[in-house]
């Protein structure tokens, strides 16, 4: 069972699927925590320190579904399709955390805020980028560093359009569209390789 601080974390997330910080009181995450609102400050100074929390846990969580069951001995296809079906699941099963992670960029003018989302994303784009390198390591690929992280940054680009198509409600078509763009990538990989041997 969640401690009082993360019931107040959780209440915050609850709040954000369906409002924004705006209109998130702490009167109201104390009653969804179920505690007393006083309570609230003795784990957190105001309420933006309760949104940043709320931020950081979806961004954790949502970074930890989308990269989990990846693995070193796979092929960059299985591991392509591993992080396909972990995000239809987000888009399925736990919206409120790309939900929330939307509201954040509302409030993108928070340093903290942006300090959060810039790292959320270097730390994705980290992940995607070793699982392309287990490849290369395998010369299962050849691909060189420049062309490499043009096609980290456009496998993540897809990613997020998956994920606000999914918070548009967008499930099936959605799903067809990520499996389609593995073929996709594997054409633009097969081109950049070939590009490269003419350098």
């Amino acid at each position: 069972m969640p401690n009082k601080r993360e019931r107040i974390v959780l209440a915050a997330n609850n709040l954000l699927k369906t409002g924004n910080y705006q209109n998130m009181s702490t009167a109201k995450i104390a009653k969804i925590a179920g505690v007393a609102e006083g309570t609230l400050y003795r784990y957190f100074k105001n309420k933006d320190d309760i949104f940043v929390d709320a931020i950081n846990y979806s961004l954790v969580n949502l970074h930890n579904v989308i990269f989990v069951n990846n693995k070193r001995e796979y092929s960059l296809t299985q591991n392509l399709n591993i992080i396909i079906e972990n995000i239809y699941k987000i888009v399925g099963e736990t919206e409120n955390l790309y939900k929330v992670y939307y509201k954040a960029f509302s409030e993108i003018e928070n340093p903290r805020i942006k300090d959060l989302l810039a790292k959320w994303l270097s730390t994705n784009l980290n992940c995607l980028k070793e699982i392309f390198l287990w490849s290369v390591e395998k010369e299962e690929l050849k691909i060189s560093n420049e062309n490499l992280d043009f096609i980290v940054r456009f496998v993540w680009g897809t990613a997020e359009l998956i994920l606000r198509e999914g918070a548009l409600g967008i499930r099936e078509e959605t799903f067809m569209t990520l499996k389609a763009n593995i073929e996709k990538v594997k054409k633009i990989i097969r081109f950049l390789e070939e590009d490269a041997k003419k350098i």
